[in-house]
């Protein structure tokens, strides 16, 4: 009974710890998507993105593509809007996303996309995930893949996604302490904890099958 418990345990902390396997490490690349104002950055965007166009063309969009935008325009009841707009190339492809902040300016999230392929346009409200606020005062990170939008024949998927909207800031790089992270990598946090856990748990049963087993030796040993 004892070994079927430790092969249990076995079974169940490497599932754990394969299905939520994940790198966190974050680096000042230059790779980061830019918008300034005046002299200043508002928007510092990196990301794996990925757009696919009627599930047949799948178009990886480089990190070094160029990028503008607008870091400060009116929207509706008196909250604030800007716009990260990336152009490739090589194909020819156009994504614009715009950011919310309320007028509170405490929160922001993506509030719409626009993607032109082929001379195909669609656009609109980003999923459902992606419409929650975001604290201002931090950088938003998310590194599994996630679907970002769907509309027309177009779906957009980002990974390794860090993000900051609405900042008055003189460096390109993540500078924000508080980091605040999509559901997907609270889970894979915990990964080390549940694995600590089931080691622990591991090494309690092999004590436990150690002190019986051995204890029963010397019953036999003293019945002889």
């Amino acid at each position: 009974m004892i070994l079927n418990l430790f092969y249990a345990s076995v079974l169940v902390c490497g599932v754990i710890s394969g299905v939520y396997c994940n790198d966190n490490n974050n680096s000042c690349a230059v790779d980061h998507w830019l918008v300034n104002g005046s002299s200043n950055y508002c928007i510092i965007m990196q990301a794996d993105i990925t757009v696919t166009y009627n599930q047949t063309d799948i178009i990886k969009v480089n990190r070094s593509a160029p990028a503008y935008g607008n870091c400060a325009a009116n929207g509706a009841n008196g909250a604030v809007e800007q716009t990260l707009i990336i152009r490739q190339s090589q194909p020819n492809l156009v994504l614009s996303f715009t950011f919310h902040q309320d007028k509170g300016n405490h929160f922001f999230n993506i509030s719409h996309i626009t993607v032109t392929y082929k001379n195909a346009t669609a656009n609109g409200s980003v999923e459902e995930q992606w419409s929650k606020n975001i604290d201002s005062n931090t950088m938003y990170s998310c590194k599994f893949k996630e679907t970002l939008f769907k509309g027309g024949d177009f779906q957009i998927t980002v990974e390794q996604l860090t993000l900051e909207a609405f900042q008055n800031t003189t460096t390109p790089c993540d500078t924000k302490n508080k980091i605040n992270t999509c559901a997907d990598d609270t889970v894979s946090n915990l990964v080390p904890i549940i694995v600590g856990a089931c080691l622990g748990g591991l090494i309690v049963i092999v004590l436990i099958a150690y002190l019986v087993g051995r204890r029963r030796s010397r019953r036999g040993y003293e019945s002889v």
